[in-house]
C-alpha cells in the first residue's frame, strides 16, 4: 500500500515536470520567432528607407534576404524550420508586420506582441 502511493506520487511529479518542460519550449519557439519577425520587420524597412519606397509599392523579400542582401539567411521558425514564414508582396504601412508566422498560438506572437514593434 505505502509503496504504490510512493509509486503514485513519482508519477504525478514526473508528469508536472514533463508539462512545465513543454511550456518552457513553447514560450523558447515564441520568443524565437518573434525574434525572427522583428530581424525581418528590420530589414524590410531598412530596405524601404534605402530604395525610398512608399507603403503600397511592390516589395518581395528576396529583394532583401539571400547572398549578399540585408539578411544572409532566411530566418526558419523554430517550431518547425521545413514552413516558411508568410511575408507580403508590398511595404506595409506604418504599423504593419510584413511577415507572419505560420503557426497559430501558442507558439505564435500575439497581434499585440507583433503591433508592439
Amino acid at each position: 500500500m505505502e509503496m504504490s502511493i510512493v509509486i503514485s506520487v513519482i508519477v504525478l511529479l514526473v508528469i508536472v515536470t514533463f508539462m512545465g518542460v513543454n511550456t518552457w519550449r513553447n514560450s523558447a519557439n515564441n520568443a524565437g520567432c518573434l525574434l525572427n519577425l522583428v530581424t525581418i520587420q528590420k530589414a524590410a524597412r531598412t530596405y524601404q528607407d534605402l530604395y525610398n519606397l512608399n507603403a503600397g509599392e511592390a516589395l518581395s523579400h528576396t529583394s532583401f534576404i539571400g547572398p549578399g542582401n540585408l539578411l544572409e539567411a532566411e530566418p526558419v521558425c523554430p517550431s518547425d524550420p521545413s514552413v516558411p514564414y508568410n511575408y507580403l508582396s508590398t511595404v506595409p504601412p506604418t504599423g504593419t508586420a510584413y511577415a507572419t508566422c505560420p503557426f497559430t498560438p501558442p507558439h505564435a506572437p500575439s497581434p499585440t506582441q507583433l503591433a508592439a514593434w
